[in-house]
């Protein structure tokens, strides 16, 4: 049968708009719910890298650090050989720091920038270097 030119081979039928069965919704569901998912966690991967800041990220001016490029004095921890927290610029808290070869170096605490409290010092070998460990009192050693 021919209607108004058109090849009788066109189903008409098939130009209506889908029908949505129960079964597509859900597949349509969780196809939008993946498409939501995947970059979340991409963009969760961008803005928060697995490694932190480093020393070496820091540069030291009139006896306060900057993380590079900024005229912020730093207030934020670092990670790495050097392992402790900044406060205005200065060190403070708890701090470790290691050897290239991973072995422990010193441990220690500073208060506004200088150390305080015991300090234990280590030779590359591990062995306790005596000369320099001590206890600290506003970054003068005061005593063994």
């Amino acid at each position: 049968m021919l209607r108004l030119g058109i090849p009788h081979l066109l189903n008409l039928e098939s130009l209506s708009p889908p029908h949505f069965t129960q079964t597509s919704k859900s597949d349509y569901s969780l196809s939008m719910r993946t498409l939501f998912i995947i970059p979340l966690v991409l963009m969760s991967l961008v803005s928060c890298p697995s490694w932190g800041l480093t020393y070496n990220d820091l540069v030291k001016r009139d006896g306060f650090y900057y993380k590079k490029f900024s005229d912020l004095p730093f207030t934020g921890e670092i990670e790495g050989r050097f392992q402790g927290k900044f406060k205005n610029g200065k060190k403070e808290g708890y701090w470790v720091r290691y050897w290239e070869n991973g072995q422990l170096w010193m441990k220690g605490s500073y208060i506004d920038g200088k150390r305080e409290g015991y300090w234990v010092t280590y030779k590359m070998d591990g062995t306790v270097y005596k000369f320099v460990t001590g206890t600290f009192k506003n970054g003068v050693k005061v005593s063994n």
